[in-house]
């Protein structure tokens, strides 16, 4: 059987007095390599070198040398399956109506991770915590508006925001695996669409739609709209090249209403199986070249150098439960979204009108 490590305090405790290592392995007749490799914890010390350390050092031998506490390891549902047995990954935790789940950090998350996961059978993982983790006060807020990393930033202790599409997040929210849903399913700014989608996801559940921002959508195009996009029926002329949203997105909606009332077929428009992940991603492939064209916020749009050509103002709700409203974390949040700093700085933002925010807009069930 394997010994299990122990660790100590015999070089701070001999620094602390003063000793030399050399000094103190004299009293205790040890020579200065084999006490050098008992303060790194590479050896165990026998019981009479123990006590001769601990009368050396003036110290009690229990508090010279312990036994490392073992990492606490919790058993939880993950968001997403990985293959068993893989290698362990950076992950959050959160108590989400009294079930607690883990997500996935992505690799460029900088986040600071509650612990490390191991995917097992059946969509399981057992996770082994970081000391100091404070995955209770965990705060999971699922969206694509990017404005949702700012009220993370701002509402502080555990709140993170999960970049998913709309209907994603809402599926997330019904699925027990977010706290707040953020969505935009409503096609404008009268919000009957989000109240719609969240009454069909989570019958019977008491549900809250908070006001977020209402927002402009349109067609991000480079500087000086080379190809001369003008609205939908642009897109099926021959080599203009969209980059689309995932079917979940609310903007993959936008365009299908769109191409709809235009009377005009996906297969004509070249790019439409092509996806980015967040309104960033869009305009960011916009800008590289990787497409002519994609449906993304104006405040995107800016911000990566793009033109603007608008389509639709649409309204951006978060949804949470009655019960999670009640929490500490979620309260902090509703005390931010009605907070006059952040609906100016909503408000400073390109397409966003923030006269709103925080407004309780709809209880539904």
């Amino acid at each position: 059987m394997k010994e299990a490590p122990v660790s100590n305090g015999i070089r701070a405790q001999r620094e602390r007095l003063g000793i030399s290592q050399s000094a103190l392995a004299r009293r205790v007749g040890l020579s200065r390599q084999a006490l050098h490799s008992v303060e790194t914890s590479r050896s165990v010390p026998s019981v009479r070198v123990s006590l001769a350390l601990a009368r050396a050092l003036e110290s009690p031998v229990e508090r010279l040398f312990w036994l490392p506490r073992e990492p606490e390891r919790v058993h939880v549902r993950a968001v997403g399956r990985g293959p068993a047995g893989d290698a362990p990954e950076r992950v959050l935790l959160g108590a989400v109506d009294r079930r607690l789940v883990a997500h996935v950090l992505d690799a460029a998350d900088a986040t600071p991770a509650d612990g490390l996961g191991l995917h097992r059978p059946g969509g399981a993982m057992e996770v082994e915590l970081f000391p100091g983790s404070r995955w209770q006060d965990r705060l999971f807020l699922a969206g694509c508006d990017p404005a949702l990393g700012l009220l993370a930033h701002k509402v502080g202790g555990g709140a993170h925001w999960i970049d998913v599409p709309s209907d994603e997040a809402l599926a997330m929210l019904a699925r027990h695996q977010a706290h707040v849903a953020g969505l935009h399913l409503a096609g404008d700014r009268s919000g009957g669409g989000n109240v719609r989608a969240v009454r069909r996801r989570c019958p019977g559940r008491r549900m809250l739609l908070v006001h977020f921002a209402t927002w402009e959508l349109g067609f991000g195009v480079p500087a000086g709209n080379p190809l001369r996009i003008r609205d939908v029926r642009s897109l099926a002329r021959p080599r203009v090249r969209l980059i689309n949203r995932p079917a979940t997105a609310g903007a993959r909606h936008l365009l299908d209403r769109l191409l709809r009332r235009a009377r005009i077929s996906s297969s004509r428009v070249d790019g439409y199986d092509s996806t980015a992940p967040g309104h960033e991603g869009v305009a960011l492939a916009v800008s590289v070249g990787g497409a002519d064209v994609g449906i993304t916020t104006r405040a995107a749009a800016g911000a990566h150098g793009l033109e603007f050509i608008p389509l639709s103002v649409e309204r951006f709700d978060l949804a949470l439960t009655a019960g999670t409203a009640e929490g500490a974390p979620a309260r902090r949040l509703l005390d931010v979204l009605r907070s006059p700093s952040l609906r100016r700085e909503l408000g400073a933002l390109p397409g966003y009108d923030a006269a709103r925010t925080g407004d309780v807009v709809a209880e539904v069930g």
